[in-house]
């Protein structure tokens, strides 16, 4: 064999692994990262929603998400005004921007509190020991800093 058909040979060989090699990651999803599921999956699973439950669900986390965001905002900008104060000669404002900024987070506090009783208000009469079982878990669901641990969806 010449050394141009052993270079041809080996170059077709090179490209044909290849081909294999991309449709074998392609295939079993090699070189992706597992995103963790997400509360709202989680919720889902637990409460053992159908189709329907999961859409109003959804409908109910848009409003929710809505309603959170509008008091973060205002948040945001009391915290920029109580951080202003440090600037400024008169500081005389900080405690009613301290507690306005009390007033806002007892807000958010009651939109999530209000957004669980609506979850659980979708719960069919099977469903709600579920509920009662994920209750005791959402301050882990849904704090970043704790690790939750995974229920066995029956």
């Amino acid at each position: 064999m010449t050394k141009t058909k052993i270079l041809t040979l080996s170059l077709i060989l090179t490209m044909v692994l290849n081909v294999v090699l991309i449709l074998f990651i392609l295939q079993n999803g090699l070189g992706q990262e597992k995103r963790p599921e997400g509360p709202k999956q989680i919720i889902i699973e637990r409460l053992n929603f159908d189709a329907a439950q999961a859409a109003s669900y959804e409908k109910l986390i848009k409003t929710h998400r809505l309603a959170i965001h509008d008091k973060e905002k205002q948040m945001q900008d009391m915290k920029a005004k109580l951080y202003g104060l440090l600037s400024a000669n008169d500081r005389s404002n900080s405690p009613a921007i301290i507690a306005q900024m009390g007033d806002l987070q007892k807000d958010i506090e009651q939109i999530h509190f209000e957004h669980f009783q609506e979850v659980e208000n979708l719960c069919r009469d099977d469903q709600k020991a579920d509920f009662q079982s994920l209750s005791k878990d959402l301050l882990q669901l849904f704090n970043k800093g704790l690790k939750m641990e995974r229920h066995e969806v029956h």
